[in-house]
């Protein structure tokens, strides 16, 4: 991937993780999963697995929309450390 790459990739991911329509969506989802993990019944063990993996889910898309504005911010650091 190219260095214009990368740093297109960081800015969408930047505005994706800022958008508070994104930020609302995310906290909407998690409470809804919270609550379908704990209002389970007891022997609803299926359920309860989909809450968890779906979490799971949410938590890996967050960490790769981080990970990929850190890597556009780390490019962007040298990019700036070379033309000076």
């Amino acid at each position: 991937m190219t260095k214009e790459q990368l740093l297109a990739l960081g800015r969408d991911a930047n505005r994706i993780l800022s958008d508070p329509a994104f930020e609302k969506m995310v906290d909407i989802a998690r409470k809804h999963l919270s609550q379908t993990f704990f209002s389970s019944g007891p022997f609803d063990q299926k359920e309860r697995e989909l809450a968890y993996h779906t979490n799971l889910a949410l938590d890996h898309l967050l960490g790769v929309l981080a990970q990929t504005e850190a890597v556009a911010q780390q490019v962007a650091a040298q990019s700036d450390n070379i033309e000076e």
